[in-house]
């Protein structure tokens, strides 16, 4: 905001408290200028017609156009008090430095006890949107596993690849080509939108706003390995993509419940469901991350939650791939977990 001071002394002292009162934190870009108008009709022509947004005329007035924001008329009125005290000790016999120490003294220190200190709102932005693009392109990608899966089926083309390839290693060439593709479009998204943020609001990243992506990409890899898993066995037990979407709903349960407590975790990172949203290895991937980022997870918790996602992926392997053995030939109606299981153990009974 652009304001315009009289040449009186004490409205121009109430000018500079305020542009110094805006700067220390109440929030109110406040720019003063002395070059303007000098008299009281000027200055109301000047606010009228846009070119100032008010006019500090005297210690007692300002003329606007508009009502100020709260936080520049709370500004005003603490310079204008400031003012009356410092007229006051100049009146008790106190010099301009004496003054000065008195009514120049830093804000009161807050601190907290057992707390973590309070996360700046850029910060909490930042996780927000760094874990809702990540909780997109787990939904998006392993679905992709899921459909790319059925639609094998469907074509019987699987029927042909499994002719010449085990179907582990069939299964195992799916998600991490699918893997890989999505990491590459996670990091172009990444740098998509953050050139745009910063090209737009010309705002350069800090080393906590690259502390939060780099945490949340780092935690892309074993959260879409353990997704991947879930969905492939979802696709090897469905025939159409049609009877997908429901059979997925257990999976989508706790990827949506992730990004819930994500938002617990950003706005109360102490709280106890954020502590157990990154350990549980279905929310970790998105929770733990914030958690880390923050710096309220102890080193302890974030080596115990990335061992628990670990080793859950490491179960998840063998069970995803002796589902998806029982179950990718059978294209005619879903099967179930437990005839699938069945089949695998005759398919591997009949292979030489």
């Amino acid at each position: 905001m652009c304001w315009r001071s009289s040449a009186a002394e004490e409205a121009a002292a109430i000018a500079e408290r305020v542009t110094s009162l805006g700067s220390a934190g109440l929030g109110a870009d406040v720019r003063v200028v002395d070059d303007g108008p000098a008299t009281r009709a000027e200055a109301e022509t000047a606010v009228t017609a846009g070119r100032l947004d008010g006019a500090l005329v005297s210690r007692d007035e300002v003329v606007v156009n508009e009502s100020p924001p709260a936080l520049v008329e709370q500004a005003l009125n603490a310079a204008r008090a400031l003012g009356a005290v410092d007229t006051a000790l100049a009146d008790a016999g106190l010099g301009p430095v004496e003054r000065e120490t008195v009514l120049g003294s830093e804000p009161l220190a807050i601190t907290r006890l057992g707390d973590a200190p309070a996360v700046p709102p850029r910060q909490m932005l930042v996780a927000l949107g760094a874990t809702a693009l990540l909780y997109l392109l787990l939904i998006l990608y392993g679905n992709r596993v899921a459909q790319s899966i059925v639609e094998e089926k469907a074509s019987r083309v699987v029927e042909v690849v499994l002719a010449a390839v085990r179907p582990a290693q069939l299964l195992g060439g799916k998600v991490l080509g699918i893997g890989g593709l999505s990491l590459v479009q996670a990091l172009a998204f990444a740098l998509l939108i953050g050139g745009a943020v910063v090209a737009v609001t010309d705002v350069s990243p800090t080393g906590s706003d690259l502390a939060v992506i780099a945490w949340v990409v780092a935690w892309f890899v074993p959260g879409y390995a353990l997704y991947a898993m879930l969905f492939a066995a979802v696709g090897a037990l469905v025939p159409r993509e049609q009877d997908l979407q429901s059979a997925a709903t257990p999976v989508m349960v706790p990827i949506i419940a992730g990004m819930l407590l994500t938002q617990v975790t950003v706005f109360d990172p102490q709280s106890t469901a954020s502590l157990v949203g990154g350990l549980v290895p279905l929310t970790a991937p998105m929770v733990a991350p914030v958690r880390l980022a923050f710096g309220v997870a102890p080193a302890w918790e974030g080596v115990l939650s990335a061992a628990l996602t670990v080793a859950t992926v490491a179960v998840l392997v063998p069970i995803t791939a002796r589902l998806y053995a029982g179950g990718v030939l059978h294209t005619r109606t879903s099967i179930s977990p437990r005839r699938a299981w069945a089949g695998a153990q005759r398919r591997q009974r009949a292979t030489p």
